[in-house]
């Protein structure tokens, strides 16, 4: 076993050193050449040593126990192993399970005022946020609103037919009610549908579209009521293909 206290220690003196033979040695061949290669020898000998201690892996008198290392506030050791084992000591004990089971108490009135915080301070400024966006009195109380769109399609009536690749629907976002699509085959007058409880102006919304097809200058006009009726009010060209995509209002509360 590598005496490890021993390969640590400098170098100070050569064993042999060839500073010291007189101007002309009296000495055979041999041990003159001897005399000239044992300086370098004690120094080959010396770094092969420490280079087996610090890649050695024996437990206890591993490379890592060799080196040391300057203390380090809640970390035990001052050798770089020992340090190792402090710090896995120290994740393992901040757990998943312990995160899980630790009470955050959050301050949903704490304003964010920069990019950058405590841990709580974030929690505490999502809260905020989010009771900010709802409007709701506790950041955790479910909105009456959502921000994913709702896809409703439109029942049609009166003989009225759904453009190819145009079917009527509605998209709503909140209370912000959006139609589109295509229709054909209706009269002036006409009452197309009917739009669902909740997706309804609070009173009589007249809307101008323009036509399905390229036709510049031609448009419709669509009365909207607050019953949910869709009606054709009139049409600069005559019965065509026309269009409902400019129907966008508010729905009443």
């Amino acid at each position: 076993m590598i005496n490890f206290a021993l390969v640590f220690l400098r170098i100070f003196n050569f064993q042999k050193s060839s500073y010291n033979l007189p101007d002309s040695p009296q000495l055979q061949a041999s041990e003159l050449k001897s005399q000239f290669d044992a300086a370098p020898e004690e120094v080959r000998q010396y770094l092969n040593k420490l280079i087996d201690v610090l890649t050695s892996s024996t437990d206890g008198d591993s490379g890592a126990n060799n080196i040391k290392t300057t203390s380090i506030s809640g970390v035990s050791g001052n050798d770089v192993q020992t340090m190792l084992e402090s710090f896995k000591t120290l994740l393992d004990d901040v757990s998943v399970g312990e995160f899980q089971n630790t009470t955050v108490n959050v301050n949903p009135s704490l304003v964010p005022t920069s990019n950058s915080g405590a841990i709580l301070d974030f929690f505490s400024w999502f809260a905020n946020r989010i009771k900010a966006i709802t409007g709701k009195t506790n950041w955790y109380d479910a909105p009456d609103y959502t921000l994913k769109a709702e896809s409703i399609p439109l029942t049609l009536v009166n003989g009225a037919q759904a453009v190819t690749g145009r079917t009527p629907q509605i998209e709503k976002v909140g209370k912000l009610v959006t139609v589109t699509g295509a229709v054909k085959n209706i009269a002036v007058g006409t009452v197309v549908s009917t739009l669902p409880v909740g997706s309804r102006p609070d009173k009589l919304l007249t809307i101008t579209c323009g036509l399905n097809t390229n036709s510049p200058g031609n448009f419709c006009t669509w009365s909207i009521h607050s019953n949910g009726s869709v009606q054709l009010l009139n049409s600069t060209s005559g019965i065509v293909d026309l269009s409902l995509d400019e129907i966008i209002f508010v729905a009443k509360g």
